[in-house]
């Protein structure tokens, strides 16, 4: 049971790291924006 857990997290980090990476990306230039923008 928990060698399948690990398995489908490790599937999932592997698919998933560009996806969250890409995000993250987006999240920090929005912030960067709304930041810019105030000052």
């Amino acid at each position: 049971m928990v060698f399948e857990k690990q398995v489908k997290t490790s599937n999932i980090r592997k698919t998933g790291k560009f996806n969250t990476k890409n995000i993250v990306e987006k999240i920090i230039k929005k912030i960067f924006l709304t930041h810019s923008k105030i000052i």
